[in-house]
């Protein structure tokens, strides 16, 4: 696990990974990554969210279905939110966000997560503030196995530093509970596991 700063809309996200070695799902990931370091927001009224409609209803053999690839979360400040994995290359989960005073103004979209082979499913949940992101994704074979096997989860307070555990093995989560600040992410392959994110502790796995 580890902490990355993420800035939305300043640059293509495969650039940076080039130009820092590393990222979101990479192989030789650093402790901290900081690409940029810039800390705010550029909104364009020609950016649009995303239509689900991109996706079928069904899915299929090689696409996630609209239900399980994209969703949606609005935050206290207004901006509405969006999380989808990017149709044209599953292996990126893809996020985008709207300007709190202009509900037509959004940021580019910007990857916060690369798989290794693909990604099927993808869930968010927010209390308002804290933003927390799970997507269930496949390191090789994506079509070839059940669960997903590279499992990752995501949290951000400002939407631009993002802390980051992408060591779930096979892990899935739908809709991640946020209270007050604190996240719990129940795995949906194996009931009896779950993974919390406080502030105070970052990421902890739990075994009932």
């Amino acid at each position: 696990m580890r902490a990355l700063r993420h800035p939305l809309a300043v640059a293509p996200i495969l650039g940076l990974l080039v130009a820092c070695g590393g990222g979101p799902g990479g192989d030789e990931n650093p402790p901290i990554w900081q690409p940029g370091g810039v800390t705010s927001f550029t909104y364009d009224a020609s950016s649009e969210a995303p239509d689900p409609d991109e996706y079928s209803e069904d899915g299929g053999d090689v696409s996630p279905n609209r239900d399980e690839a994209f969703t949606e979360l609005e935050l206290d400040s207004g901006a509405q939110l969006v999380v989808w994995i990017d149709p044209d290359d599953i292996r990126r989960v893809v996020l985008q966000h709207s300007d709190p005073d202009d509900p037509d103004a959004w940021t580019e979209p910007e990857a916060i997560f690369v798989a290794g082979d693909g990604c099927l499913e993808v869930g968010a949940g927010t209390d308002g503030t804290t933003v927390a992101v799970a997507a269930g994704c496949y390191e090789d074979d994506a079509f070839e196995q059940q669960a997903p096997d590279q499992g990752v989860a995501l949290v951000t307070t400002d939407l631009v530093t993002w802390e980051v555990d992408d060591e779930l093995g096979e892990f899935e989560c739908r809709e991640p509970e946020v209270d007050d600040g604190e996240v719990v992410f129940q795995n949906d392959v194996y009931e009896d596991q779950s993974v919390t994110w406080s502030k105070e502790e970052g990421f902890t796995s739990h075994r009932d």
